[in-house]
């Protein structure tokens, strides 16, 4: 590509480049606007400077939301909270992050259409956004402890929300 082809490039609008990687648009739109939130990637801010409520599920739930997302919830109690999700968190009222937990368990599902139906909701309802490393988040604490019972400086307030699989195992710092 020469140069002054570069001048006319324009980058391809979100909903072309999710239809490409066969991403839900809602999807990239939500990670997106995380991102956009968050001055210092990986780490999850927010505008307000005040978080919205966390709500964490364990795998077993996401699989009942992935379920519901497909129209095949096992009870209507799912498709409630499917859709209540969906929307709470879509209107950034709620974050609901997921954890290297969750990242392990669904690595060994054999099924790749499984994983695909739980990443997809994933995706959906928390955008990708996961909780810190627990090492991370025991670490602080007992520093804190320490500083608390030594009379030492405290250490910084830890930051719990990141974006990807990346920040729920500890990595700091890029993209991958």
């Amino acid at each position: 590509m020469e140069a002054d082809d570069l001048q006319d490039w324009r980058a391809p609008d979100l909903g072309t480049m999710a239809a490409k990687m066969g991403i839900d648009p809602a999807v990239l739109q939500l990670e997106t606007e995380h991102i956009g939130r968050s001055p210092d990637f990986p780490y999850l801010g927010f505008v307000s400077g005040k978080a919205p409520k966390t709500i964490y599920l364990d795998t077993l739930h996401w699989v009942a939301l992935a379920k519901a997302r497909l129209g095949r919830p096992a009870q209507q109690e799912d498709a409630d909270a499917y859709e209540f999700l969906r929307q709470a968190a879509t209107s950034g009222d709620i974050v609901v992050p997921i954890c290297a937990t969750s990242f392990m368990e669904i690595s060994r599902i054999t099924s790749l259409r499984q994983r695909s139906d739980l990443s997809d909701v994933i995706g959906e309802i928390s955008g990708f956004v996961t909780l810190v490393d627990a090492t991370i988040a025991k670490d602080h604490q007992i520093e804190l402890a320490l500083a608390e019972r030594l009379d030492g400086e405290r250490p910084p307030a830890l930051r719990t929300l990141g974006i990807g699989v990346g920040f729920a195992f500890g990595k700091r710092g890029g993209i991958l």
